[in-house]
């Protein structure tokens, strides 16, 4: 049985838990990918589970955008690792600028772009970058806050696909059953 965190002044102390700052080896960079991945997965799920069995009115479309928006965040950071790379922060526009020219070909080629001209797709990313902490800090809004709910959603749906095409750790092909054996 794994030992419980500890607790200080009855909160959880999570310091002990942190990954480190920055990963200094290629292995730790895929465990991280890997991470952000399984994170982006499950908050994926959410929405789908979300959008499936209930209409957005019974959970509310912030709730929808703030958990779309941050699973694009993490699929995004989860191919920062792989590059090497570790960006802070929630912007989707600035987190794409820092991804490779390959890796932003096979987003903005790959994103369905059904209701916006393919050439804007920068432009609509720009647009909705901010959504996870807008939506997430709803209340603290006096006006109406706009997003093209369809972009989000396809790009959380390319995303997913293009980081399915990337390398695993052996821990999780040995997970889900694809490891080589060796």
């Amino acid at each position: 049985m794994s030992k419980l965190p500890n607790r200080i002044n009855g909160s959880l102390d999570t310091r002990r838990y942190l990954l480190e700052a920055t990963p200094s080896k290629d292995s730790e960079y895929l465990e991280r990918s890997e991470r952000c991945r399984n994170e982006a997965d499950s908050f994926e799920k959410i929405v789908r589970f979300c959008l499936e069995y209930h209409s957005r009115d019974f959970f509310g479309e912030h709730s929808i955008v703030a958990n779309a928006a941050f699973a694009c965040e993490l699929y995004m950071k989860a191919l920062l690792f792989l590059e090497r790379k570790n960006i802070k922060g929630h912007d989707l526009a600035n987190l794409y600028n820092y991804l490779s020219s390959e890796n932003q070909r096979l987003l903005a080629t790959g994103h369905p772009c059904s209701n916006i001209r393919r050439e804007h797709f920068e432009n609509e990313l720009h647009d909705i970058g901010m959504a996870f902490e807008a939506y997430r800090y709803m209340y603290e809004y006096t006006g109406i806050l706009g997003i093209n709910y369809q972009f989000l959603l396809e790009l959380l749906m390319t995303l997913k696909s293009v980081t399915r095409g990337k390398p695993r750790s052996a821990s999780e092909e040995e997970a889900q059953g694809t490891g080589t054996g060796t």
